[in-house]
Parts: C-alpha cells; sequence; structure tokens
C-alpha cells in the first residue's frame, strides 16, 4: 500500500470516528485538514511491532489487569496495529473480550453494545470510562492528553487535539481561577456553588482562522444551566457564556385524523423521542388510509407510523444526553455551534428488529438559512446515531445535496422505505 492511499484510509477513518474526549463546539473540520497538509503519514506495522505485538498478546493471559487504562494500553492498543482499519474484526473483537473476562474485567451489557460499532477508538474510549468516568471532559488533564497521543500513534487520529500545558503556558489550576472569577463576576458571586466542572486543553482556531490552542473551562449546575469560559494558554479570557438549560418538552397529544395528525408533524417541536413513539403507538390504525399514498406529506407519515419508535430504558443516556453527544459529535464534522443554530432538528429513539437499539439525531438547514449551503460553506444537514447504552457516536452521515424529503428532518434513513427522490 503506497502512502496515498495509506492517508486516504486514514482520513475516512477520521470522518468516521467516534470522538474519544468532548470536543470544541466551534472546530470547524478545516481545523484538521489543515493539519494534515505536507504530512506524510508511514506503515505502522514494522518488524518490531509485529514482535511485540505477539509478545503482548502471548502474555495476555497471565497478566491481571488492575485498570482500564492498562488494558487498553497492554491490549487494545496492540491489537489496534495488527492491521490498518479503524475497526476490529469480529475474531479479535471476541478474543479482547474473552481476555478481558478472563482478567477480571467486568462487562456489562449497556457496555458491550457499546462496542459493538467496532470501531477501535471506541473501544478504547469504553475502557478508559471504566477507570475515569462518563464524560472525558471531566476526566483528569492529563488522562485525556494521554488517550489523545494513544490515537495518533495508533493512526486512529492524524493531529493532536489534546494537551498539558507546556512551559509559558498556564497551568489547569490558573485557567479554572481565572474561569470562575470571570462568571461569578458576571453572574453573581454564588452561581457556581454546587456545580460539575469539566476541563479541556485543545486544538482550536483563532479569529483568523490560525491553528492555536485553548482552555474549555465549564461549569454546570443540577438544573442544566451551563457556564463556559474560554481562555487563551497566555491567560486572557476570550470570552465567557452562560448557557440556560432547555426547558422540558412537553408531550403532544396525538389526534385521530390524518389531516390532523399531519398538522402536527408542520410543527419543528414535535419531533422529540415521546411523541414519536406514541404517535406510532396510538396512530397505527391510520395506515390502511395510506397505503396508497402519493404526496410527500402523507408518505412521510405512513413512514413515521412504520419506524420501530420506542422509549428508552431506565438504564440508558436520557434524550437529552442523547442530543447533547450529537451536538458535541457534529461540531467534530464542521457544523459549529453557529451552524447548527442555523437548522432544525429531530431525534428519535428506533429499535429495529437484530440491531442494537439507537438514538437517532438529525440537523437540516432551515429554509430561510440555506445560503451557506448554497456557496458551499456548509452540508445541507448531518444524521448521528448515539448508542443509548453509554452515548457513543456509531455513525455520521454528512448530508452534501438536498434530499427528496428536505422538510423532514426525520429523513433520510437507511431503514427508510420511501418511494420519492432522494430518499430511501
Amino acid at each position: 500500500m503506497d502512502d496515498r492511499e495509506l492517508r486516504r484510509r486514514l482520513h475516512l477513518a477520521q470522518q468516521r470516528r467516534l470522538s474519544g474526549l468532548s470536543p470544541d463546539p466551534y472546530l470547524a473540520r478545516r481545523v484538521l485538514s489543515r493539519a494534515r497538509e505536507g504530512q506524510r503519514f508511514k506503515k505502522r506495522l514494522t518488524v518490531g511491532v509485529i514482535l511485540a505485538v505477539m509478545l503482548m498478546a502471548s502474555a495476555a493471559l497471565a497478566i491481571a489487569w488492575l485498570s482500564g487504562k492498562a488494558f487498553v494500553k497492554e491490549v487494545i492498543a496492540p491489537a489496534s496495529i495488527r492491521q490498518e482499519s479503524d475497526r476490529f474484526t469480529q475474531e479479535e473483537a471476541d478474543e479482547i473480550i474473552r481476555i478481558a473476562r478472563e482478567n477480571g474485567i467486568e462487562l456489562t451489557q449497556p457496555m458491550l453494545d457499546g462496542l459493538s460499532s467496532m470501531y477501535k477508538e471506541t473501544w478504547m474510549l469504553q475502557f478508559m470510562k471504566l477507570d475515569y468516568g462518563f464524560y472525558p471532559a471531566a476526566w483528569p488533564l492529563e488522562e485525556q492528553a494521554w488517550l489523545d497521543a494513544l490515537l495518533v500513534s495508533c493512526g486512529l487520529r492524524e493531529q493532536r487535539t489534546r494537551f498539558l500545558p507546556a512551559e509559558g503556558e498556564i497551568s489547569e489550576e490558573t485557567a479554572i481561577e481565572t474561569a470562575a472569577a470571570c462568571i461569578r463576576e458576571a453572574w453573581g458571586a454564588g452561581v457556581l456553588d454546587g456545580t460539575t466542572r469539566y476541563v479541556q486543553y485543545m486544538l482550536t482556531e483563532d479569529a483568523s482562522g490560525a491553528l492555536c490552542k485553548r482552555w474549555d473551562v465549564e461549569f454546570e449546575d443540577a438544573a442544566g444551566n451551563v457556564f463556559l469560559a474560554q481562555i487563551t494558554p497566555e491567560g486572557r479570557v476570550e470570552q465567557i457564556i452562560n448557557r440556560p438549560a432547555e426547558p422540558p418538552v412537553e408531550s403532544v397529544e396525538v389526534t385521530q385524523t390524518v389531516s390532523e395528525t399531519l398538522s402536527l408533524l408542520y410543527d419543528d417541536s414535535f419531533f422529540t423521542v415521546e411523541n414519536l413513539a406514541r404517535l406510532r403507538e396510538e396512530q397505527r390504525a391510520l395506515l390502511p388510509e395510506l397505503a396508497q399514498a402519493q404526496d410527500e406529506d402523507m408518505l412521510a407519515l405512513r413512514q413515521l407510523l412504520t419506524t420501530p419508535y420506542a422509549l428508552s430504558a431506565e438504564d440508558e443516556i436520557s434524550p437529552r444526553e442523547a442530543m447533547e453527544r450529537a451536538t458535541q459529535a457534529a461540531g467534530e464534522q464542521g457544523f459549529s455551534a453557529q451552524a447548527l443554530s442555523l437548522c432544525k432538528s429531530s431525534i428519535s429513539y428506533r429499535q429495529y428488529e437484530g440491531e442494537p437499539a439507537v438514538y437517532r439525531v438529525c440537523f437540516k438547514l432551515k429554509p430561510e438559512n440555506r445560503q451557506p449551503f448554497y456557496e458551499g460553506r456548509l452540508p445541507f444537514g448531518i444524521v448521528l446515531y448515539i448508542s443509548p447504552a453509554d452515548g457513543s457516536l456509531t455513525q455520521a452521515v454528512v448530508l452534501e445535496e438536498l434530499d427528496g424529503f428536505e422538510r423532514w428532518c426525520e429523513f433520510p434513513d437507511p431503514h427508510d422505505t420511501l418511494s420519492h427522490p432522494g430518499v430511501g
């Protein structure tokens, strides 16, 4: 395989990847594309590496792993460089799970569901969570940087994005103190009482588009209100943000006729997990009336009534958490917070037969906000698939063109049976 083909595979892997760390919502996709300029990626699978992997594999059963991080370092990372795909084969996955179990690592069903995507980066993230918790932005800064460096060394990322402060850059303690002082000055002395803190030192871009580092220090209270401070490596506060908690979405009463039900679908706020589950449960009696439908709206309603919508289980992440994870993942794909503000969205929980349950989140540019799409600055939208078991991103599909059902955020999806140009 020549260097050009290897770069192509690495690029595809990056596009499909699950981010192991909470991303910068303002980081556009051009950051990584510029970081790749001039780089030449070499094959990592040298004879020495192959021998090291073989020795580690043969010794694995004799070692009692004391942490998820140790398991990532000694088993998952070496297994990741055996072949250049960004996903494990079923045989490799089965072997890793066998080694984990034989060494006393408890694998819950939600964790196994999260590993079903086979993405190597996802596996590293899941085992790290055993030690440090669900949200990577809440991990110690050293562990964020360690995993980020490991992903690069294994060829799963092309550029470092998380760091420890270097000489001449402010410390984590100073960044936190600076952020807290600014937020308290702006919104009151007690505003941060009882909040949970998330800290990241990350790669981003400045106002001119040049790559740079930045501290993101975020505080979230029990009600979901978020206070964020963004600080330069030298300690200058770039901005502070207060993002209020979103009010709970009330379930809409589902009506009984095709026309009344269609009227609900013109309200973008209708497309919640709860409402779509109720729609399917209560309105399936309308299907015979829609059997010969040709009108776009009636075709859409027929598809909605046959999609296996459901509600998440108690031990799974909530729709709100799924939407937060999808919003973060959208940022990785080039949809900044500003871009998402131009979009309408939908979120549903689906349980297709023979497949793991999934949250499906879609963002599409509203008709009045499509100038960036027509100018080639933004795709039309993005569809993100989130595992209810652990919040991992299992797939991201960028919508590069207008689809036949551009009004409906629930389409397109690979399972759609709609017969209309651009869908199904």
